[in-house]
């Protein structure tokens, strides 16, 4: 996927702002969601695997939405060895976390392509985590019209503009989900009214536009909707109270969206303020520790 023919550097060791570089993106790996066991091919056979049907937490893609200030990227950063790639570094302002500024879609590819095709070289990182990704659509959005010569990508004849959009956004996608990288999206929530068989209700949704939507939510694992909810608990002294708490849901229904392809998780988890407790407690999950 290319927009011009100039080649890129290797991403500086100490990985913050890269200068503008080519569009570009090769499909050049591909690694399943769970773990595969290699098979000798013969001299004229194809390579055949064998999944093992046990998901992976460092092979999954995870999609973490929020309220603003809901705690979503605080979260992320307790991921193991992860990789912040930020569109403004004030998505990382409170936290300790190695990152790359993002604020291009030029950038955005040309970040990604170092990081899949020179995967040895980085491989002290196992998360890349996507801060956030509503930003990463409107960059692209911006290109394809300023490649295109047109206001908004629908002003482009013959439906050209969306489905350029589409393409690139989906290459993109698909090529970070199918590395060997575990994969963290990060956006927001709005509340929709939605017709329901008992009437109109309301619905926490994914921000992100409907187009990105239908090309992201069949490729990832996990979406875990961040929310807060009133329920009872044990204090610090062991009664018994009422309050509010940080949860993250799992299963989504006619109020919230969410979902746990990978089978492994609960209905919803009771998040704690630490981000690297809230990550051994979704390993558990996925290595057998815990059962949902």
């Amino acid at each position: 996927m290319s927009m011009d023919g100039s080649d890129e550097d290797s991403l500086a060791s100490d990985i913050e702002v890269l200068p503008d570089e080519r569009e570009r993106m090769l499909l050049k790996k591909s690694v399943g969601a769970k773990k595969t066991i290699s098979r000798p091919a013969s001299s004229s056979g194809l390579q055949i695997q064998q999944s093992t049907g046990k998901a992976n937490i460092y092979k999954t893609t995870w999609m973490i939405m929020g309220l603003p200030g809901s705690g979503k990227s605080t979260l992320a950063s307790g991921f193991e060895e992860c990789l912040f790639l930020v569109t403004s570094e004030k998505e990382v302002g409170s936290l300790q976390v190695p990152y790359i500024l993002i604020d291009s879609w030029e950038k955005t590819l040309t970040v990604t392509d170092e990081l899949l095709n020179n995967r040895q070289k980085y491989a002290q990182y196992k998360f890349i985590v996507i801060d956030f990704v509503d930003a990463i659509w409107t960059m692209c959005a911006i290109a394809v019209c300023e490649k295109l010569g047109v206001a908004h990508q629908t002003d482009a004849q013959w439906g050209k503009g969306s489905d350029t959009l589409d393409n690139y956004f989906k290459k993109w996608l698909t090529a970070l989900i199918a590395s060997s990288y575990g994969v963290i999206f990060i956006s927001h929530v709005v509340q929709k009214d939605v017709v329901s068989p008992g009437g109109m209700i309301t619905k926490t949704i994914c921000s992100l536009p409907q187009r990105a939507r239908n090309l992201m939510f069949p490729l990832v694992n996990v979406i875990g909707c961040i929310e807060y909810k009133t329920m009872k608990y044990t204090d610090a002294a062991g009664k018994p109270v009422m309050g509010k708490k940080r949860v993250m849901s799992f299963e989504g229904n006619e109020y919230i969206e969410a979902k746990d392809r990978d089978g492994v998780l609960p209905v919803e988890v009771v998040l704690a303020k630490d981000g690297k407790k809230n990550f051994e407690v979704f390993k558990d999950y996925y290595e057998g520790r815990r059962k949902k």
